[in-house]
C-alpha cells in the first residue's frame, strides 16, 4: 500500500511539472507570437 501511495504521489508530482512546464511554453510562445 505506502509504495502504491508513493507512486500516486510521484505521478501527481510529474502531472504538476508538466503541467507548469506546458504553461512556461505557452507563456514563451505567446511572447514571441504576440
Amino acid at each position: 500500500m505506502l509504495i502504491l501511495v508513493r507512486n500516486v504521489i510521484g505521478f501527481e508530482q510529474i502531472l504538476i511539472l508538466a503541467f507548469e512546464l506546458t504553461m512556461i511554453i505557452a507563456g514563451v510562445v505567446g511572447l514571441v507570437y504576440f
